[in-house]
């Protein structure tokens, strides 16, 4: 018995430091309601000092309990002022200075699967069965187009992913934490989290390793572009194009927001 309690008191105690962080996260989320609650709350207990003490030692429990309010007032009006408005400043600027990178990031699935909707209109993009079919699909009406050419423009278009990666990392510290966060899903370009065109021996790429590349990178896009619009809701959009074909026959298939949110 002493052996099992022995193993929850360790579990208890992790429970309430959630409680308590999580707790901590909605106070300095609501800054100005959290102010007006512990305001009212402190207003009361300056009231209460001057009517008769009903509870023995309750005049001394309010003071104490009216100081804890007045410290909680003072933290969450330095954490706003000094913390909070110029962090918020801080990741606006860096997600507008790194805001290229940040937009070929949010692109980078949709891209992809932009071309699987040229050749299949109604694949869902939400849908990884629906992708998976549509790939298959167009290897069954159209095998040439997981030929040498569709690994060479995933191994590219990889390429400059990773190369918006190494830019926006360089200063992933400033952004906001949501941001940041979404970031880190993306493929690595080395490592367990490395992402591996693997073609076959003519240099094509089978439908199936295709189709997973496209799912996982619309996946990371979508967490980003989730990140963007709760951190910085102003900042525009920016949504590219994918071509297919060349010359006369070049085809242009936008992408799609309805593929990220």
């Amino acid at each position: 018995m002493s052996t099992v309690q022995g193993a929850a008191a360790p579990r208890q105690a992790v429970r309430v430091r959630s409680r308590a962080l999580t707790l901590g996260e909605s106070i300095l989320s609501h800054p100005l309601l959290t102010l007006g609650i512990l305001t009212a709350a402190a207003l009361v207990l300056e009231i209460a000092q001057y009517r008769v003490e009903i509870v023995p030692g309750g005049h001394a429990v309010s003071v104490v309990v009216r100081n804890i309010v007045y410290g909680l007032i003072a933290a969450v009006i330095f954490e706003w002022l000094i913390v909070e408005i110029p962090g918020k400043r801080r990741s606006r600027a860096t997600s507008e200075i790194n805001y290229t990178s940040l937009m070929l990031l949010v692109n980078a699935g949709p891209l992809l699967l932009a071309h699987y909707r040229h050749y299949v209109p109604g694949v869902d993009s939400w849908d990884k069965e629906s992708i998976k079919q549509a790939a298959q699909s167009i290897d069954a009406s159209n095998p040439t187009f997981f030929s040498s050419e569709r690994t060479g423009y995933v191994s590219t278009h990889i390429m400059g992913m990773h190369a918006a990666l190494e830019d926006v990392r360089l200063c992933q510290g400033f952004l906001d934490v949501r941001v940041a966060q979404a970031i880190a899903y993306f493929p690595s370009k080395s490592g367990l989290r490395q992402i591996q065109v693997t073609p076959s021996a003519n240099q094509s790429i089978t439908p199936g390793r295709d189709y997973e590349i496209v799912w996982e990178l619309l996946t990371a896009s979508r967490r980003l572009y989730a990140a963007l619009r709760e951190s910085a809701s102003d900042l525009p959009m920016s949504f590219g194009e994918a071509l297919i074909g060349a010359g006369k026959n070049q085809v242009n298939i936008p992408v799609l927001e309805s593929d990220l949110a």
